[in-house]
């Protein structure tokens, strides 16, 4: 049931041998779309994508953390190393549910003894994708993202989007073109600005083509920066915002709004996901018809 994983652990030299907490297939660390797991932040390790979903003792040891949402569990084996076994990503938002731990800290196990069961199908069905498409996951930090992507410049932005839209997905694909800014607003190149809306225009009618009946497309922008105004910095003017979805049966200009939030209001509206208390914004969800 269980494979065999050697791996370095706080940096010794000799490998503790460490078993599979999961029946699955091993994929290396670095392509999971978590940078605090990619990039080894967290320390070395692997990835498995599980068949089924118990979850075990990977060796014999002492539980130093059992976190009360099930989807994480900490050992300190008896062979010095320190295990963290995770389970999916951005798990810890489903708040338990689903999961169930069959150990506490401070308890004893073997490797090969049960820590955590869980309902793999509905773990999946409860989640929704947030994938990142260029500085996405820089502004953010990370947070909330299952998947980033880094662009080498807008045109290929928007080719990793159009094959992101064309994926089986439940979720949000967040896309920041940023050579418009970059490129042509800071340094007020009228030229290269109309250049790069023409390129942009040419992939986003590739795009189109390939929506389903059930998505939505917002395009918007977070701040003006006219190729034409003197100097280097943001200018002030509204910034548009364009929603278009196959099934939509009609179309018109939408009443002009005084925050951002109403985009974000929406968003969540679509995906029938409450606001949290105190935030500002109202959706317009009902109006893109």
């Amino acid at each position: 049931m269980f494979q065999t994983l050697k791996k370095m652990f706080g940096g010794k030299k000799e490998a503790a041998e460490v078993l599979s907490p999961v029946s699955g297939s091993v994929v290396p660390l670095s392509e999971v779309n978590d940078p605090a797991f990619a990039q080894e932040i967290l320390g070395k390790g692997v990835a498995v994508k599980p068949s089924e979903g118990e979850f075990r003792a990977p060796l014999s040891g002492e539980v130093t953390v059992m976190f009360d949402t099930g989807h994480a569990v900490s050992i300190r084996g008896d062979n010095g190393a320190e295990v963290i076994v995770h389970i999916g990503l951005d798990t810890v938002q489903l708040k338990g549910q689903y999961f169930t731990a069959h150990v506490k800290q401070g308890d004893r196990v073997k490797a090969g003894d049960l820590l955590v069961t869980v309902d793999l199908e509905k773990v999946k069905d409860a989640g929704y994708d947030v994938i990142s498409v260029g500085k996405i996951f820089d502004i953010f930090d990370g947070e909330g993202l299952t998947e980033s992507n880094k662009s080498k410049s807008s045109v290929h932005g928007m080719e990793q989007t159009i094959d992101i839209a064309k994926r089986e997905f439940k979720g949000l694909c967040f896309t920041n073109l940023v050579d418009f800014d970059a490129l042509w607003g800071h340094r007020r190149n009228v030229k290269g600005y109309a250049e790069e809306l023409e390129r942009f225009d040419v992939k986003l009618g590739e795009f189109l083509g390939g929506l389903r009946e059930d998505d939505l497309l917002i395009i918007t922008a977070d701040h003006g920066n006219d190729p034409t105004h003197t100097g280097t910095d943001h200018t002030r003017e509204m910034v548009p915002f364009f929603a278009y979805s196959p099934s939509m049966e009609g179309y018109g200009k939408l009443p002009d709004s005084d925050t951002f939030a109403v985009i974000g209001a929406t968003i969540a509206d679509n995906f029938d996901v409450k606001m949290p208390e105190g935030t500002i914004g109202a959706s317009i969800l009902d109006e893109l018809k």
